[in-house]
C-alpha cells in the first residue's frame, strides 16, 4: 500500500546496560504490554508492511519475545534484523529465529577494543559482544556492527575493525558521538569536533587497503569501503542527486524506513527518537493507522523539509557555494547539535569547506600505493 520498505521497531526501552554514549537516555525505560505491540502488528498487516527491524533499548530483553515472534511469523511478517547489545544472543534465540522463517542480520554495537567495556558501564561487556558475533557466525547468521566514534577510540580504530573482521562481522559504520541523552547527561564520553573526526578518518583510510579488509566500512558518510568486491566511495559526494532543485524534500530517501517509538508514535527515522522535540509532535498509528500518521503534519512537515527552507533559515547556507551539494546535512545531527530543525551539521559544513574531498581521495591512493607494495 505504501511506500515503505521496513518498519524499525522500538518494542522496549528496557535495557541489560546502561550506557554511556545512549541517544535515547534513561528517562525512555518503559516497555509497552504484548497487548499493545500485538495491535502494532495489525496495523503493520493493514499497511502491506512485510519486513520489520527489531530495536530498543535492549530488543532481546523482553520476556514475550518468543510470542512476539510467532505472532509476527503469523502475520507474514519478516523479522529481517535485529539491533542488539549482543550480550542476550543465545542458540534458543537463533534456533526460534530459523524455526519462523527468519533469516535475521544481527546489528550488534561494538565501541572499540580497548574501550568497549567503558562505553557500556559494564565489565566482561566486550566478551560478550565477540562471543555473540562468534555464535551468530556460527549458527549460520549474519552480523553487522555501528560504533560511536570518540576521542576514547579513535586511536584503536585499526585494530578495532580487524578484530570485528576476524569474528565474522560483515560490516560497520562508524558515528562521531552525538552529546545527547546520557552522554550529555553524564558527560563521561569526550567527542571529537568535526576536524578531528575527519582527520582521524582520513588517517586510518589508507589502512583500509593495507590490511585488506574485506568487511563493509562506512566511516559516517565520509567514506565506503567494500574490500571484498573491491569497491570504495564517499557517500556524501552522492548526497546531491536527491536535490536536483531546492523544493525537493531534504530526507526523501528515509520514507522508506520510518521508526515506530515505544508509545506509538511513528517517527520518520530512528534519530527522531532522541529529539524530544520533534518526537513529541508526531502522532501515534492507534490515532487513524500507519498512513495517517505519515501524513500527519509534523511528520509531513519533517519529510518535506526541503532546501529552499533551509537557505531561507540560515543566510550564510544560501550563499554557500556547497549548498546544493551538502543539501545542509542531517536534521538529526543539526537538531542535536543546534537545537533546531533548521540548525547546520557542522560535519558536513567542514567536510565541503576544507577540502576533505580532495584529503579522503589522497587517503585511498596512498592505502592503495602501499597495498601494491605488499
Amino acid at each position: 500500500m505504501g511506500n515503505v520498505d521496513v518498519v524499525q521497531w522500538m518494542i522496549t526501552g528496557n535495557c541489560n546496560y546502561h550506557c554511556s554514549h545512549c541517544y535515547l537516555g534513561e528517562d525512555n525505560r518503559i516497555e509497552p504490554d504484548i497487548s499493545r505491540l500485538l495491535s502494532d502488528i495489525e496495523y503493520f498487516k493493514n499497511y502491506g508492511i512485510k519486513k520489520v527491524i527489531l530495536t530498543g533499548g535492549e530488543p532481546l530483553i523482553r520476556k514475550d519475545l518468543g510470542q512476539l515472534l510467532r505472532a509476527l511469523f503469523d502475520a507474514d511478517i519478516k523479522v529481517t534484523g535485529i539491533i542488539t547489545n549482543g550480550a542476550l544472543i543465545t542458540k534458543e534465540l537463533l534456533g526460534m529465529l530459523k524455526d519462523f522463517g527468519n533469516d535475521t542480520t544481527f546489528s550488534i554495537s561494538y565501541d572499540g577494543d580497548e574501550t568497549h567495556d567503558v562505553v557500556r558501564c559494564f565489565k566482561g561487556a566486550k566478551e560478550k559482544t565477540l562471543a555473540a558475533f562468534d555464535l551468530c557466525r556460527k549458527e549460520g547468521f549474519n552480523t553487522a556492527s555501528d560504533m560511536t566514534f570518540y576521542r576514547g577510540n579513535a586511536g584503536n580504530l585499526r585494530e578495532s575493525i580487524k578484530t570485528l573482521e576476524e569474528h565474522g562481522c560483515s560490516s560497520l559504520k562508524v558515528s562521531p558521538l552525538l552529546m545527547a541523552g546520557n552522554a550529555q547527561k553524564g558527560k563521561l564520553l569526550e567527542s571529537l569536533t568535526p576536524t578531528e573526526v575527519l582527520d582521524a578518518f582520513c588517517e586510518y583510510i589508507p589502512f583500509y587497503f593495507v590490511d585488506k579488509i574485506k568487511m563493509k566500512v562506512f566511516l559516517s558518510a565520509y567514506f565506503y569501503g567494500d574490500g571484498q568486491n573491491g569497491i570504495w566511495d564517499i557517500p556524501v559526494e552522492r548526497f546531491k542527486m536527491y536535490v536536483d532543485d531546492c523544493d525537493k524534500a531534504m530526507c526523501a530517501k528515509e520514507e522508506k524506513v520510518p521508526f515506530l517509538y515505544i508509545d506509538g508514535r511513528l517517527l520518520p527515522c530512528a534519530g527522531v527518537a532522541g529529539y524530544k522535540e520533534q518526537r513529541e509532535k508526531m502522532r501515534k498509528i492507534s490515532d487513524g493507522g500507519i498512513e495517517a500518521a505519515m501524513k500527519s503534519p509534523a511528520y509531513a512537515g519533517f519529510m518535506g523539509y526541503t532546501l529552499k527552507e533551509h537557505a531561507r533559515s540560515n543566510p550564510d547556507c544560501k550563499e554557500c557555494e556547497y549548498l546544493k551539494t551538502c543539501m545542509g546535512g542531517c536534521r538529526i545531527i543539526a537538531g542535536i547539535e543546534d537545537f533546531e530543525l533548521h540548525g547546520k551539521d557542522r560535519y558536513f559544513c567542514t567536510y565541503f569547506k576544507n577540502g576533505y574531498l580532495g584529503k579522503v581521495k589522497a587517503a585511498v591512493q596512498l592505502g592503495k600505493s602501499l597495498a601494491a607494495l605488499g
